[in-house]
């Protein structure tokens, strides 16, 4: 539900006038962002319809919608603060989205019949046509009708839940597009879920036709999920591409960072893996100047590519003053450890916007080696290594300071133990969960004093009740 009115009031520093409840402390660029968003005449007429809720603050004011969530965020870690902390110091004014349509992964499950297939939502009881979502970036917009043409062609019969009949599950769309230097145009990477290999065969021989239909495709896999159960994949990926992942541009490597190409000459990640072999830029001599993220085909990477921009450059832009203040203390960079790291989004941004060692851990093999290589084409001292964040090695606790990007379900008492535990004296928490955020916070807290320095809203899903929060935490 959105957060009452009232509560909303209640919290000092908010107004109730015509400004749907800005908050006085944002700045001027930020409120033109919501009164742009405001008044963009977003509209989906399957919302309207009820046909699909599934933005179910789609009828709320986009300024509202952030005064929402904010107002949910202050009330739920106000608690977590020492007395006398300046609230408009600690909670930094929200990040948000300056447009609608900003969405870069499709997820649609396939229906209708051999030849005349329907991508979108599918249930036992209902179909519904969904590739038409205004929420999608343009360039997936562009692809899906030449997508559905060539599957049609191939008429590869869509699964029958019901009957639990037929082959082709889902299709899965992601798009680079907005993380692309100028001189490149954007790409996408399409994956398609099925229940068993028989349609492979004929998938890899029509390949080329897709690629000529659609030459934006640049990666193409083909994901086996044989179990009739609500799991949008399975474990066997098969990838008929060249290429394995996706590139994504992500913003300037700082002059003070540790970017250039002879940082890890010698460096363990040096050499390519094949997990992500096809990159535009690999085997590039030149330093990068934009840090590039890739993506695999299992990897995790945040749904809305411009707030996942800043959401890495803000985390960044907090860490490299302390890490300046803690080499002046103690004479040596800190050390940075970035538990569930995926691809590297966070630990290749500090490696490259400080001199802190970093390293990064994450259960998924094939996340690590396209982090390696991302580490090694952007030049930086970023070291990652396979593990289970709830099983860690010994080392990974010995750190300075950590930073975590956990699943919803958050830490978990172990790993909050681990760090209350530890020697770090830093913390810096993005979570997607406000409820098991505090849970963690809490607990560490209950072993060890912390403070709360800094906590920042990122919109990363606009019209829902959905996002992700950025803390900084000092552990005392």
């Amino acid at each position: 539900m959105c957060w009452p009115i009232a509560g909303r009031a209640a919290l000092a520093g908010w107004r109730t006038d015509l400004s749907n409840f800005l908050p006085i402390s944002l700045d001027d660029d930020l409120k033109r962002n919501l009164e742009t968003a405001a008044s963009g005449n977003f509209h989906c007429a399957d919302f309207d319809s009820f046909r699909c809720r599934s933005c179910g603050w789609l009828d709320q004011p986009y300024a509202t919608q952030i005064a929402s969530k904010q107002a949910q965020i202050e009330q739920v870690l106000l608690p977590l603060t020492r007395p006398g902390q300046d609230r408009a110091e600690l909670f930094v004014s929200p990040c948000v989205a300056a447009e609608p349509g900003q969405r870069n992964k499709a997820k649609l499950a396939v229906a209708g019949k051999a030849g005349a297939l329907l991508m979108g939502m599918v249930t036992l009881d209902k179909q519904i046509e969904l590739a038409h979502c205004p929420l999608y970036l343009p360039s997936i917009h562009a692809a899906l009708p030449a997508i559905r043409a060539w599957l049609n062609q191939l008429a590869i019969a869509p699964y029958d839940v019901r009957r639990r009949v037929g082959e082709l599950k889902f299709v899965l769309l992601t798009s680079n597009e907005g993380a692309v230097d100028a001189q490149s145009s954007s790409a996408l990477m399409l994956r398609l879920v099925v229940r068993s290999e028989t349609a492979l065969h004929l998938l890899r021989e029509h390949w080329p036709s897709l690629q000529a239909r659609c030459p934006s495709i640049h990666v193409f896999s083909v994901n086996l999920q044989p179990e009739p159960k609500a799991v949008l994949e399975g474990d066997t990926e098969i990838v008929i591409s060249h290429a394995r992942a996706l590139p994504f541009e992500l913003g300037a490597i700082a002059d003070g960072g540790q970017g250039s190409s002879s940082a890890v000459r010698g460096s363990p990640n040096q050499g390519s893996s094949s997990a992500v072999r096809g990159s535009p830029n690999q085997g590039s001599s030149s330093s990068p100047t934009s840090l590039q993220l890739l993506l695999p085909t299992q990897a995790f990477f945040q749904t809305h590519t411009s707030i996942a921009k800043q959401l890495y450059q803000v985390a960044s832009q907090w860490i490299q003053p302390w890490c300046e203040d803690f080499f002046r203390q103690r004479g040596a960079q800190p050390r940075i450890h970035d538990l569930y790291c995926g691809v590297g989004g966070f630990a290749l941004h500090i490696a490259a916007h400080t001199h802190a060692s970093v390293a990064g851990f994450e259960l998924s093999q094939t996340a690590i080696e396209a982090a390696q290589t991302a580490a090694h084409h952007n030049g930086v001292r970023a070291h990652f290594y396979q593990a289970d964040a709830t099983r860690l090695p010994e080392r990974a606790f010995a750190a300075d300071a950590f930073l975590v990007n956990p699943p919803r379900r958050g830490l978990g008492a172990l790993l909050c133990d681990a760090i209350a535990q530890s020697k770090a004296i830093r913390l810096w928490y993005s979570s997607c969960n406000l409820s098991t955020l505090a849970a963690d916070l809490q607990r560490i807290g209950t072993r060890r004093p912390i403070r709360l320095r800094r906590v920042q809203l990122f919109d990363m899903f606009p019209h829902t009740e959905h996002f992700e929060v950025l803390c900084e935490v000092e552990l005392e």
